[in-house]
């Protein structure tokens, strides 16, 4: 965390993601969900976008390994 901004770092410290993100959260299978501009994105730990910040929503099936968004409240 840096002022009000969110990164990641691994376990020894060595920061992984740079703390400009609102929100981050580890999905888990490489992904990560982050909150830029007040909407949701996903990416993988190499910052490659999976899926645009344009959702108001964004969770992770790991048995299905799909995602379901929702946006302007439709799923």
């Amino acid at each position: 965390v840096k002022g009000n901004r969110q990164g990641i770092t691994d376990s020894g410290g060595k920061e992984i993601l740079y703390p400009k993100y609102e929100q981050v959260e580890e999905l888990g299978d490489g992904y990560i969900k982050v909150k830029k501009d007040g909407k949701f994105g996903v990416m993988d730990f190499q910052e490659n976008i999976v899926l645009y910040y344009e959702y108001n929503a964004v969770m992770y099936n790991h048995y299905s390994k799909n995602f379901v968004v929702m946006k302007e409240g439709r799923v």
